[in-house]
């Protein structure tokens, strides 16, 4: 009956479109953003570098002084941070709807910079045609539709500008995959909002074929996995209720919720769950239209 009565209100949902939103999103990142970089930064850098790593050696070579670079879905600034670190030049265009994450990139980004609070595709549809030098987006791309992302990259990319992105793979987190339903089912009063499964890539062909498709040329590929280690169960289910890793659901409920928490805290005893498995894939590409 429990499953039933949660079906029923997400068929209500669905007919009235309250579905979540980029916005609800956005809010979600809000409530975060201040321990973004502490908590769940820490544990994903080392996979972000070798994308940026890939485009930094691409630009190096570049002799010109007036790179305009884009960051999509900044964060807290990051990935601009870590290339103006090696190149020491370009002006730097922060976007992100999250309003929190974009405070903390001024933040921590005192060099060359533009902020931007808007959507991502938003915000590429009001770019001019062969207006940026390099577009980069780190674990953001899914937010939006990825193949009107990439199409959009494509326009707004000088020819031989640079792309480089970062994503999740599909079936991430494989530890996690029993308690989204049952933490939803035993807390269906507190949803608020629909969820949307993230249109992550399956594999490497996938994920190339958006850029192929829309006349990019593959710099390099990767797809990998590391392990985010946590001391105990405690400081894994602190982590997963105030770190992001878990948007949007993080945008349907409540995660900090004293019931969804201890929820939360019971099933990843039971299934004896004390580390994840984070997989991601990035690639570097090369606007040749």
């Amino acid at each position: 009956m429990k499953n039933l009565k949660f079906y029923f209100k997400f068929i209500i949902y669905y007919l009235t479109n309250n579905i979540i939103s980029s916005k609800d999103i956005g809010k979600s990142f809000d409530r975060i953003s201040n321990n973004y970089d502490s908590i769940y930064l820490k544990q994903i850098i080392n996979s972000s570098t070798p994308m940026l790593d890939e485009i930094i050696n691409k630009l190096q070579s570049n002799t010109k002084e007036d790179l305009n670079i884009l960051d999509l879905g900044c964060a807290t600034g990051f990935n601009s941070n870590y290339i103006y670190s090696k190149l020491k030049t370009g002006t730097y265009i922060l976007v992100d709807i999250s309003k929190g994450m974009l405070n903390n990139a001024k933040s921590n980004c005192d060099f060359n910079c533009v902020f931007v609070e808007s959507d991502m595709l938003a915000y590429l549809n009001k770019c001019s045609d062969n207006s940026m030098d390099v577009i980069i987006c780190s674990y953001a791309i899914s937010y939006n539709c990825p193949k009107k992302i990439i199409k959009e990259c494509c326009r707004v990319l000088k020819n031989g500008g640079f792309f480089g992105v970062i994503d999740n793979l599909k079936g991430t987190l494989p530890e996690l995959k029993k308690l989204y339903p049952k933490l939803l089912v035993n807390h269906q009063d507190l949803v608020n909002k629909l969820i949307v499964k993230l249109p992550y890539s399956r594999n490497e062909y996938f994920f190339e074929k958006m850029f192929v498709d829309n006349r990019f040329n593959r710099i390099n590929l990767k797809s990998d996995s590391h392990m985010l280690n946590f001391n105990n169960k405690t400081i894994l289910c602190d982590f997963l209720c105030t770190s992001g890793i878990l948007s949007p659901l993080d945008s349907a409920i409540d995660l900090e919720h004293p019931r969804v928490k201890f929820t939360l805290a019971n099933l990843l005893d039971y299934y004896n769950i004390n580390n994840l498995t984070h997989k991601y894939i990035w690639g570097s590409f090369r606007n040749d239209k």
